[in-house]
């Protein structure tokens, strides 16, 4: 990871302090995978003409992320790990909307089972 993109400890426990929280969730990209797929027009309905003009058909070509997180929640008081999680997901939409939705997830995953609370 770039040395400007890497978060100080000062600079977390600064924002916990801010909201007076009692634990920190941190997630981390440990992977990253673009792949291009190739589409073309489905024409075997009709007959030899068909096969013919996909012969000549190149298609499209659409863009496809695949991210894998590791996201980890921490007591502040004793920074101590709770709970752990890996994730992996697949999108066309860009990096940082995909991290951002895993995380919408997992935060909402976790207040659903009671692990998080909102103040």
């Amino acid at each position: 990871m770039p040395p400007d993109l890497v978060l100080k400890k000062e600079t977390i426990l600064k924002a916990v302090n801010q909201y007076g929280n009692d634990a920190v969730i941190i997630a981390n990209l440990t992977g990253k995978k673009v792949k291009e797929v190739n589409t073309r027009t489905d024409r075997r309905n009709l007959g030899f003409y068909g096969f013919y003009m996909d012969a000549r058909d190149p298609g499209y070509t659409s863009t496809s992320t695949a991210l894998q997180l590791e996201t980890k929640l921490y007591d502040v008081k004793t920074e101590k790990l709770i709970w752990s999680a890996s994730s992996k997901t697949l999108s066309r939409a860009a990096s940082d909307q995909i991290i951002d939705e895993v995380i919408v997830t997992v935060i909402n995953n976790l207040q659903q089972n009671k692990i998080i609370a909102l103040k």
